[in-house]
């Protein structure tokens, strides 16, 4: 349970989400495979040169520009949650989200919707929201496509990308009703890797376009608040403590037992 005032529905969403993963694990469309497998190239390819941007010791941010200029952005760090917690808090509609949506971006509704829109298939879901930009700009919104693969028992990636123009789009019945607003572009990929007491690895890659003339450091900036969900979800489900104490408990059993050598034991008498 995290540290802050939990909402019991999250809470029960999370269970619900981990016991129909393990007993049904999802399985992944053709497509959702070979976008996985494009991001990867796009987004988080290996060959790319990173640069740190954020020297954070738990919490590192890296920059790189793909082969088009965009500027991607990557984050990593240790969740005290296991894969499929950390999933569910990453993917479902829950009350947390929505608080943290209505927080940055105010409690008018119509202006600033944040909603799945179309459930494509158990883990696979059409999103639309908005989001406020700082006067005089325009808010963006955003027309996602979020769905979640397994990769094997302990690792986990979620896929948020924004639907093309090619793509058949389902009709928005109740988009912002902001006069205004330019619609947004989106790659991101999480990962979840199982470690050892209950822990996850969760890593970010990000590829952001806020489109129109956006001043270089609000994009920046706008990238950069995209990979604090590692934070963010870290400070969510800390249990440092619990950890710790685990960490140290598996040392003492891990420890050797061994008979004292006679120049140790000479040195222990004259104590």
């Amino acid at each position: 349970m995290s540290k802050y005032n939990d909402d019991i529905s999250d809470i029960q969403l999370r269970a619900e989400f981990k016991s129909s993963i393990l007993a049904s694990p999802p399985v992944s469309t053709d497509a959702e495979l070979a976008t996985h497998k494009h991001i990867n190239n796009t987004i988080n390819h290996k060959l790319f040169d990173w640069f740190i941007s954020d020297d954070n010791l738990f919490f590192p941010k890296l920059e790189t520009f793909n082969q088009q200029g965009d500027l991607l952005g990557k984050s990593l760090g240790t969740i005290h949650a296991c894969p499929e917690e950390v999933l569910a808090h990453c993917f479902l509609a829950s009350n947390t989200s929505q608080r943290k949506h209505t927080m940055q971006n105010g409690f008018d509704a119509n202006k600033f919707p944040n909603k799945i829109i179309t459930k494509v298939n158990d883990h696979h879901v059409i999103h639309y929201s908005c989001t406020s930009l700082p006067t005089p700009l325009a808010a963006r919104d955003w027309l996602t496509s979020r769905f979640y693969i397994q990769i094997d028992p302990d690792k986990f990636v979620l896929i948020i990308r924004s639907l093309q123009d090619s793509e058949k789009q389902p009709t928005l019945i109740s988009s912002s009703s902001l006069q205004t607003v330019v619609r947004g572009d989106i790659t991101t990929c999480f990962e979840f890797e199982r470690l050892n007491h209950c822990q996850t690895k969760m890593t970010i890659s990000c590829r952001l376009d806020l489109k129109g003339s956006i001043p270089k450091s609000l994009a920046n900036r706008s990238l950069s608040v995209q990979l604090d969900m590692v934070r963010e979800t870290a400070n969510y489900f800390e249990r440092d403590n619990e950890i710790d104490q685990l960490v140290r408990q598996e040392f003492i059993e891990a420890m050797p037992i061994f008979e004292a050598t006679k120049k140790e034991k000479m040195l222990i008498s004259r104590r």
